[in-house]
């Protein structure tokens, strides 16, 4: 059996951080229920104690620059570890990132604004970007635009009519600030949006940027003509 070896690092700057889930008893009915709010995945680095009802990750993360250097020259920290988003495209995305400033590069940081995330149940939950909220709390004024799957051709033929496609635009130079996604295959439309933001393209771009029909993915253009009150299949 290989035993795993642990390398101790000196000087390693850490941040330090606590994670709880709080476990919440009722009587409704005559039924105890219990609520549990709880943080998904957590890094390696975390111990876990508990007091009462309460329980606690201290957790630890390793600050990294924007190049995921530490802070002792020569090791290198990208994934859940560095305390970002706990996603596995993300932890690629800063791998890549990291091997290229080595190698002597140029790659540009990570915009972790425009990571998509996914849920996959059904129906697939799908976003990027802003919130509404969050963008009027960056002082934004706003378009949105809103296309539900019910008016889609290609949902109701695929018996799919669940959801909508929402799209936040800034209104002062259109700029696609967020969009959010609920439906069939939305996990896979979510892309055209993180390319959309990645190449600064505006709502009237998004507009006149002809879709297949029947699909899917044209709730996108739907949604952008919605926030243009230029959507007429509604």
């Amino acid at each position: 059996m290989q035993q795993r070896k642990i390398i101790r690092i000196k000087n390693l700057q850490i941040n330090i951080f606590i994670r709880f889930t709080i476990v919440i008893s009722f009587f409704l009915n005559k039924f105890s229920v219990n609520i549990k709010i709880t943080q998904g995945f957590r890094p390696a680095i975390a111990k876990l104690f508990v007091i009462a009802e309460y329980t606690f990750f201290l957790v630890a993360t390793i600050v990294v620059d924007e190049f995921y250097n530490t802070s002792v020259k020569g090791y290198y920290a990208i994934g859940d570890i560095v305390g970002g988003q706990a996603l596995a495209h993300v932890a690629s995305a800063e791998g890549i990132i990291c091997v290229e400033k080595i190698a002597g590069h140029k790659p540009e940081p990570l915009d972790y604004n425009n990571i998509p995330g996914c849920t996959y149940c059904s129906p697939e939950i799908a976003s990027v970007g802003y919130t509404e909220k969050a963008a009027k709390a960056a002082g934004y004024e706003l378009k949105i635009g809103k296309f539900p799957f019910s008016a889609s051709g290609k949902a109701s033929a695929a018996g799919a009519k669940d959801g909508f496609v929402k799209l936040i635009f800034d209104a002062k130079y259109g700029e696609l600030l967020g969009a959010h996604m609920i439906g069939a295959n939305v996990t896979e439309m979510i892309a055209e949006i993180v390319v959309a933001r990645k190449l600064e393209t505006t709502g009237h771009e998004m507009i006149k940027s002809v879709h297949p029909h029947p699909t899917m993915s044209e709730a996108v253009m739907e949604a952008a003509a919605e926030a243009y009150g230029e959507c007429i299949h509604l």
